[in-house]
């Protein structure tokens, strides 16, 4: 056969080839199907490829399936035109992350919008709680290629504070989990005026805590909580209510010695304060009887994993009260002190003291198990 002619039925070939996938996907243009034609016939060693995040801003994000980075990927001959109908092709060193496309073509501007969500990562591969991940882009059977390298941060930690307590009695708490290359912050909310406000002061600060990441070139989409006491109460209104399903900024829930059916010693209470925040956690209060039982899933939300912790011989949280049984969620105990329970106790009012109510607090094994659930995978609630 004449070389012409080889040349030729080659040619013919590569196009029947081209064009049998049109037959099957007629929403494919006219114009796309010449692009992806030109292109196959292009000189594509000398082409340029660019992937770029959408906000120049970010340099990291935190690692969570939830967390969607916007990239932008374009391609340019040699001269710097846009080439329309490009075939590209992207993978990650996270080998679990998910991207969007992972192949594909450039548009018309010879560009694609591309998002890439970062998988958990093992606890093996932070460094100083920072994780390095690769995204290469490039042209198949060539060497053209473009990478966009970034870290990937640990998911950041809240705590909320119970009655009466200070932000600050979480300081050992998250010195450990913050020499364990987590970052937190704890929420200081005024706790007498109920658990209500304590949830929209809580919207209030992720709000700002995510801007504040932001502003350091940090992307982050969800928290997780640890909740003492109250403070886990706070947790279940703010994730419950109608406003958090624009949010969706929680991964986790961690409740350490939470009265989620009230605490009974909350009655003896009022002989001492009378603000929202002690009736609030009365047993037959409105937060119990109508707040949470009509808030999403009954008050604990099923899109959100869940953890619970409870110290024995607690003074202010019975087992029974700290259960989430019914949401199919297991309670832990924890051995952190002494029984101090005694009738003079409570009939002098000295029982409000908790000493083991507040130790959960201080317990190195505690500490230790919380880190072990925030870099798990834990349950989510049973749907009610």
């Amino acid at each position: 056969m004449p070389d012409f002619e080889r040349k030729l039925t080659y040619i013919f070939s590569i196009l029947v080839l081209m064009l049998l996938p049109l037959v099957f996907m007629p929403a494919i243009s006219i114009s796309s199907a010449v692009d992806y034609i030109n292109f196959e016939f292009l000189d594509k060693s000398n082409m340029q490829l660019a992937l770029n995040t959408i906000d120049s801003r970010i340099k990291s994000l935190s690692a969570d399936p939830e967390n969607q980075l916007v990239m932008k990927l374009e391609i340019r001959d040699m001269d710097g035109y846009p080439v329309s109908g490009a075939g590209f092709r992207i993978s990650s060193a996270d080998e679990g992350a998910i991207i969007s496309p992972s192949s594909g073509r450039t548009g018309s501007d010879g560009s694609c919008l591309v998002t890439y969500r970062p998988s958990i990562q093992e606890a093996s591969a932070y460094k100083n709680g920072k994780a390095k991940t690769t995204i290469t882009a490039y042209i198949p059977h060539t060497s053209v290629k473009d990478t966009l390298s970034f870290e990937l941060v640990r998911i950041p930690v809240v705590f909320l504070h119970g009655y009466k307590a200070p932000s600050t009695i979480f300081d050992s708490f998250a010195g450990y989990l913050e020499s364990k290359g987590f970052s937190t912050v704890s929420l200081d909310y005024d706790s007498d005026k109920g658990v209500a406000f304590g949830a929209a002061q809580l919207g209030e600060l992720l709000e700002q805590e995510k801007a504040a990441y932001l502003e350091k070139g940090i992307q982050v989409k969800r928290f997780d909580l640890i909740g003492h006491s109250m403070g886990g109460l706070v947790a279940r209104y703010y994730t419950g209510s109608q406003d958090y399903m624009h949010r969706n900024d929680v991964e986790k829930i961690i409740f350490v010695s939470v009265p989620q059916n009230g605490s009974s010693l909350a009655a003896l209470g009022l002989k001492y304060y009378s603000d929202r925040g002690i009736f609030d956690l009365i047993p037959d209060s409105d937060l119990f009887t109508n707040a949470l039982p009509n808030m999403r899933n009954k008050g604990l939300n099923d899109s959100i994993q869940a953890g619970s912790i409870l110290g024995q011989y607690d003074e202010v949280v019975s087992a029974e009260s700290a259960s989430l049984d019914e949401w199919g969620i297991r309670t832990e105990l924890f051995n952190v002190g002494e029984n101090n329970f005694t009738v003079d106790k409570l009939l002098s009012g000295k029982i409000a003291e908790a000493a083991n109510h507040k130790a959960v607090l201080y317990n190195k094994k505690i500490f230790k198990r919380v880190e072990e659930m925030l870099t798990t995978q834990l349950a989510f609630p049973i749907k009610k």
